[in-house]
């Protein structure tokens, strides 16, 4: 709402607000009553007119500037950490993806439902559609799509190797890291341990293979790796033709990949033969 009004030279409707964000008209009229407790302190405030509309007036422009200042540094930390719910459509679009994928990779018996879905982003059902299907074409790359099912609740349907590549796009290569060990994020999804073994079997069949990587292809490797284990936990595989196999056994790729696969499988006591 903030940014709305910073961008209007005049005043704006609360319709026209409303029709920007997503939400109804009394949800604008709330929020600008509670966002306007934080101005008053911060040398600015939202004048209404009943037939004009809303307006920012500023009347302490450091102290203005200051406060925009902290907004970009909470907007530039983690969504899920500061409880932050996204309020345009583009920001619920990347929140709804990376909670659908981060579900995929927790806990595969917990339904995401879309009414919760609905009252925890305080949005409508018939928006919660709209941006559906704007997720929908932004997943259409990864040839996959939102699925709703009455039982299933909401989640995401496609073949197992694009969800994985959608999984390390979406909720990983985002985050420019390279020492996974050190980030609480990462921690939160796989434990230390398994962040340890992973890492040190990548490190020596790198080795024995001479295999020279940066560090962020290191990276990227070690997470589809660690997702392909997560994944493998709730009996999601990738299938390939035998065709394709039969080609693939002819590279040098193929031979270090059935090694990590192998030698993870012997430390976790699972057997990865299927990948």
């Amino acid at each position: 709402i903030l940014e709305i009004l910073m961008d209007c030279q005049k005043s704006i409707s609360g319709e026209r607000i409303s029709l920007e964000l997503g939400v109804t008209s009394r949800t604008v009229r709330s929020d600008i009553k509670e966002l306007n407790k934080y101005l008053n302190d911060n040398g600015a405030k939202i004048i209404s007119a009943t037939g004009v509309g809303y307006r920012l007036e500023v009347e302490d422009e450091a102290k203005f500037n200051y406060f925009l200042k902290e907004i970009k540094l909470l907007k530039q930390g983690n969504n899920e950490q500061l409880n932050i719910i996204p309020t345009y459509s583009e920001d619920r679009i990347n929140y709804i993806i990376s909670k659908l994928l981060m579900s995929s990779l927790k806990d595969k018996n917990k339904l995401i439902n879309p009414y919760d879905l609905c009252d925890e982003l305080f949005i409508s059902s018939s928006t919660l559609k709209k941006d559906i299907a704007s997720i929908n074409t932004h997943l259409s790359r990864f040839d996959l799509k939102i699925v709703i099912n009455q039982n299933k609740g909401i989640f995401i349907k496609g073949k197992e190797s694009s969800i994985r590549y959608c999984i390390a796009d979406y909720i990983f290569n985002k985050r420019e890291i390279v020492n996974l060990e050190n980030i609480e994020f990462y921690n939160e999804i796989f434990s230390r341990e398994l962040l340890e073994i992973t890492e040190n079997v990548l490190v020596n069949v790198l080795c024995e293979y001479n295999v020279h990587l940066t560090d962020i292809s290191f990276k990227n490797l070690l997470v589809h790796v660690l997702i392909m284990i997560k994944r493998y936990k709730y009996n999601q595989t990738v299938i390939f033709d035998n065709a394709s196999v039969d080609f693939l056994k002819n590279t040098k790729d193929y031979l270090i990949a059935t090694d990590i696969v192998k030698r993870i499988g012997e430390v976790v006591k699972v057997d990865f033969s299927d990948e």
